[in-house]
């Protein structure tokens, strides 16, 4: 299914962010992001966010992922987390 495709992909974020190949792995988690977030999974896509803002603060991008985090931060709020 594509929600299984969509959760392959974050995987594949992490696996490259565990090597440190940081901008694929951000590839990977805004691809997934997108997904997720067309489709109102609000849990996740925080998730995502989160994971989208360690990898630009890998990348030293700075203050997006503080962006990132806040978003993150307010879904996970909103959703009882």
């Amino acid at each position: 299914s594509e929600d299984d495709a969509a959760k392959v992909v974050a995987n594949a974020g992490n696996v490259h962010f565990q090597r440190e190949a940081f901008a694929e792995a951000l590839a990977c988690w805004e691809r997934a992001l997108h997904y997720f977030t067309e489709r109102g999974e609000t849990l996740r896509a925080a998730r995502l966010q989160m994971n989208v803002a360690h990898a630009l603060t890998a990348q030293h991008h700075l203050p997006e992922p503080l962006r990132k985090n806040e978003a993150a931060r307010t879904a996970l709020e909103a959703s009882g987390m």
